[in-house]
């Protein structure tokens, strides 16, 4: 380093002031090891500057451009302060406490003798460092925080509290401190784990290069550059072009060089840093600290194409908003970190209970195998308790994996060990995966649980290839070990694509992991005793309920005092279901046959009840059905729908065994005793029986029982059928996707039946009517061919039509190509159809509707989930589904605008259609401002009665009358085509 000392008096000659010139010139200068963005015995020259000692008061050392002044000269080194200055500047310095702020503000307009530029008006500031007190003056005039300056200030800090995310703290804050500061170009860079940044935000005049997304390698701030801005928030250079003015100081000092700058605003510059600005085309700079937990979070960073001053009140005022964004962007992470929590802990919640509630915490894990790779947010897990393993998503293959289980173990704590192939984890100081390691796993989080034998989690997350935007030569290096410096000339980008690196795990993905290995004790015992409970209330040979559970339940639900509303309106309904000739197969093929036949019954009875009701067996061949009812009619229906399911043979053994049941049903208002309850069913049960089996029987407080064979029900329907009574109306269906009226996109065919009386019937009964006698094929077909022919004759050939679907339809043989055959026959193109089908029949038999979904999706016919929200579908299944449209169901629109938690609903709906490429349509749109809420949430197409009842297609404009022989039944289903 260039250093000067003079002895005290010594006055400076025309050559002094030559040599002084020639210290300007630092060409030879190397890298400074301690600060190497400070030039230590060096100062900007847009001011002056003096250190004094601290003890004794006397000025021991002056930058050169102060000592030249006529009326200080030479003489002042060595002097004391009050010699020079008058006596309000002493006292100020005498009562600073640096233990209180790191700057005492000398008074603001400390008028001096005339300095550079004719100047005699100061800002005065004073900072103590080490045993000497620095002061630094800088011109006043024109250079303060005027009102309008303060009020731009105040909308800045009022934009800043607007915003509550990063990103837009950070988009904010560049905007706004352009704004007030004038600069050309206002960036914030954000330094990454690897100590390289990246420009996270930028505002810019029109024609500068953008800098926005570019990452910037370690060394263009070196490792002591950083220490530095961590303890000085704010760094000017009003002109990058200047000469350098050295600081001149007595021989007592031991040179100009050991005097401590790195708080003063004069500081000297590093020629490297200087010529790095430089080739950026910048002539002046502001940067600002944003410092967070102590920790040097990112930097705002103002540069100008031409020299710019910022005087010191308005710095103040620059630093304090950095301060407050920084106070700012630490809320908005801790906000976003709680959210995730919340959001990890619930999910957790469903492990935790899910392997709680199992009979085995492996197949608990299983069941919820969605949960548990959400909640870290990995590709894959295998997780292996109590000798038993799972495995979902991508994982390695087993023999892969059981090599790879004693590197993960040899570290294991008590907390989940995370493994990398990346080489940064090194960086990280995190453990390097050994060679070879499989694809599937370039991160890995190990995690020990609890228990006899090796109980482990691990999660892996797969390889994230990505593209890095570099700023600079592709040759240049990206680490912190550049020395000597080289200001680099190139800032042009360049394109560096990485491989074999996966995302990094949160620090709350990895503490929501801990939370479930401290949680597992707690999880085995209470499965522990879920088991003896299970054993206790549950048949052992079926796994259903058993009699006492039954009756337990019954007298929770059933007491006057009860909170469930449904049971108080007398809407549960009980089935007593006694299988008819199960003694003879007893008798004939032998108690094991029998044990299987019962097993099968009780899994068909099961899938054919709704999540809100429950079956169990009582014992022997007799089951009881509990049915919270949503009307009058479900408990038949539900009835019907297990006769029609006992039509089909069971297959116990190498069997083909058909047995049919008499069925039972009684209304249980609130206060009837269990066994009260029991014994009307077991009544109506057995007159079920002596009117011919087969049967289901009603139990009536007057006549005591009666009898509904449900085969009257199917020939009337039959019937209908068959004459055509039933036909479609037409409900609009709007597009509102894009602004202004709403669009008509097409309709949905609804059936309705009213027979020649004029009876009107209500589809909810003739459907499941349908359903259960096994006419609800014949009646969709003709459904669809009346809507098809309909569709054909319509003027607007963009229209389309969405056509109801049953699950039974679907997995019938050959129901694809039957769709397909009918739409050439009749001349319709498949993207103009769509066919609805709720989520809860997809779900009766996943697989066959899966394939048939798939053929019709290829061939261009739309697929749509109807009711969607309100069944049970896992999200994977309907990921899986080759859907273009989620239907929200009407009961969330209905409660719209007004219940937030609706709006919270048909919100994420929307959201998840979308992020899977599928169209949403809400159903029941009744008001204007459930029609503008909509719109506002981004729900593409809507249908209700505030745009439209379903109507005849003779009442609507662009959709003609069928012919008579149009409305006759297809002809008759043929067997699928090769």
């Amino acid at each position: 380093m260039v250093t000067q000392s003079l002895p005290r008096h010594a006055e400076l000659s025309a050559e002094g002031l030559a040599d002084l010139a020639d210290m300007a010139d630092f060409g030879g200068l190397t890298a400074c090891d301690r600060e190497p963005i400070h030039l230590s015995g060096a100062i900007q020259p847009h001011g002056l500057l003096l250190a004094v000692d601290s003890a004794t008061l006397r000025i021991a050392a002056a930058s050169a451009n102060m000592v030249q002044q006529p009326h200080w000269g030479p003489a002042m080194l060595g002097a004391r302060l009050d010699e020079v200055f008058e006596a309000r500047v002493v006292e100020t310095i005498q009562n600073f406490d640096d233990s209180i702020t790191p700057y005492a503000v000398l008074p603001e307009r400390v008028p001096l003798p005339a300095g550079p530029a004719g100047a005699n008006e100061y800002d005065v500031i004073s900072h103590c460092r080490g045993p000497h007190h620095i002061l630094e003056f800088e011109d006043s005039s024109g250079a303060g925080a005027d009102s309008e300056f303060l009020l731009n200030q105040y909308a800045t800090t009022k934009a800043l509290y607007a915003a509550d995310s990063v990103e837009g703290l950070c988009e904010v804050a560049v905007r706004e401190i352009r704004r007030l500061s004038g600069f050309d170009r206002v960036m914030i860079y954000r330094f990454d784990a690897d100590a390289h940044g990246c420009i996270v935000a930028e505002a810019r005049v029109e024609d500068a290069e953008p800098f926005l997304g570019l990452h910037f390698p370690a060394s263009d701030i070196p490792r002591q550059a950083r220490a530095l801005y961590l303890r000085n928030w704010i760094r000017v250079i009003p002109d990058v072009d200047y000469t350098a003015v050295p600081l001149l100081a007595v021989p007592e000092t031991g040179g100009a060089d050991q005097i401590d700058l790195s708080m003063a605003v004069l500081r000297g510059v590093s020629p490297y840093h200087l010529k790095y600005l430089q080739n950026m085309g910048v002539k002046a700079t502001l940067t600002i600290s944003l410092v967070i937990d102590n920790q040097l979070w990112g930097m705002i960073a103002c540069h100008h194409d031409q020299p710019r001053r910022v005087g010191h009140l308005r710095r103040l005022a620059y630093e304090a908003l950095g301060q407050q964004l920084a106070v700012r962007l630490r809320a908005a992470e801790l906000a976003g970190v709680h959210g995730r929590v919340q959001r990890l802990s619930r999910i957790s919640a469903q492990v935790v209970t899910a392997m709680a509630s199992a009979e085995n915490s492996a197949r608990g894990a299983e069941s919820a195998r969605d949960a548990l790779l959400a909640m870290v947010a990995a590709d894959g897990v295998a997780l292996e308790i109590e000798g038993e393993r799972f495995s979902a998503g991508e994982t390695p293959p087993a023999d892969v994996l059981d090599a790879l289980l004693p590197t993960l173990a040899e570290r294991a704590g008590a907390g989940p060990n995370l493994w990398f192939s990346d080489h940064l984890a090194g960086t990280a100081g995190l453990p390097i995966a050994p060679d070879p390691w499989p694809q599937t796993a370039a991160g890995v989080m190990y995690l020990p649980l609890p228990g006899h034998g090796r109980n482990f989690v691990i999660w892996f997350r797969g390889e994230r290839a990505q593209t890095v935007r570099w700023a600079g030569r592709a040759d240049l290096p990206k680490d912190q070990a550049l020395e000597p410096l080289q200001p680099r000339a190139s800032f042009a980008e360049w394109l560096e694509q990485v491989r074999g690196r996966s995302l990094p795990w949160r620090p709350e993905e990895v503490a929501i992991a801990t939370e479930l290995a401290q949680a597992m004790p707690e999880v085995l015992m209470h499965r522990a005793q879920n088991r003896l409970a299970r054993l206790a209330l549950h048949d052992p040979l079926t796994g259903l309920p058993n009699r006492i559970y039954l009756l337990d339940r019954l007298n929770v639900a059933l007491d006057l005092g009860g909170s469930d509303l449904k049971v108080r309106q007398n809407a549960v309904s009980m089935l007593f279901i006694d299988l008819d000739g199960f003694k003879a197969v007893n008798d004939t093929h032998g108690h094991d046959i029998g044990d299987e036949l019962l097993k099968q019954v009780a899994r068909r009875i099961s899938v054919l009840l709704r999540p809100q009701d429950f079956v169990a067996r009582i014992g022997g061949d007799e089951f009881v059905a509990v049915i919270s009812s949503a009307g009058p009619h479900d408990a038949s229906a539900i009835a019907q729908r297990v006769l029609e399911a006992f039509r089909t043979p069971f297959l116990p053994g190498d069997l083909r065994v058909l047995v049919t049941a008499s069925i039972g049903i009684a209304n249980i208002p609130a206060g009837m005793s269990p066994s009260e309850a029991l014994r009307q069913s077991d009544t109506a049960m057995y007159h079920a029986k002596r009117s011919g089996r087969d049967q289901v029987a009603r139990y009536d407080g007057a006549a005591k029982t009666s009898v509904t064979p449900h085969r009257l029900e199917a020939e009337e329907l039959r019937h209908a059928i068959e004459a055509g009574e039933i036909t479609p109306v037409y409900q609009p269906v709007w597009d509102i996707s894009r602004e202004g009226e709403p669009v008509l996109h097409g309709y949905e065919a609804l059936a309705r039946w009213r027979r020649p009386d004029g009876v009107l019937i209500p589809p909810a009964q003739f459907i499941e009517r349908a359903e259960t006698a096994g006419l609800i094929g014949a009646l969709g077909r003709s459904i669809f061919r009346q809507a098809m022919r309909h569709l054909r004759g319509a003027r607007d050939r963009r229209l389309s039509m969405a056509v109801n679907v049953s699950v039974r339809q679907l997995v019938a043989e050959g129901f694809a190509d039957e769709v397909l055959a009918d739409l050439v026959e009749i001349g319709v193109e498949p993207a103009r159809l769509s066919l609805e089908i709720t989520e809860t029949q997809a779900m009766e038999a996943p697989e066959l509707s899966l394939a048939t979904l798939r053929r019709l999706s290829a061939a261009g016919v739309s697929i749509a989930i109807d009711d969607f929200g309100i069944g049970f579908a896992s999200l994977a299944y309907v990921r899986d589904l080759p859907a273009a449209e989620l239907k929200i169901d009407q009961r969330f629109v209905s409660g719209m605008p007004d219940n937030g938690k609706d709006r919270a609903v048909v919100r994420a709906v929307v959201e998840l259609a979308h992020s899977l490429g599928m169209r949403t349509v809400a159903e029941g749109v009744e008001t204007p401002e459930q029609l503008a809420l909509l719109r506002e949430v981004g729900v593409d197409l809507v249908q209700g009665y505030l745009l439209g009842r379903p109507q005849p297609a003779e009442a609507l404009m662009n959709l003609g009358p069928l012919g008579e022989d149009e409305r006759r039944p297809p002809p008759p289903r043929t067997r699928a085509r090769a």
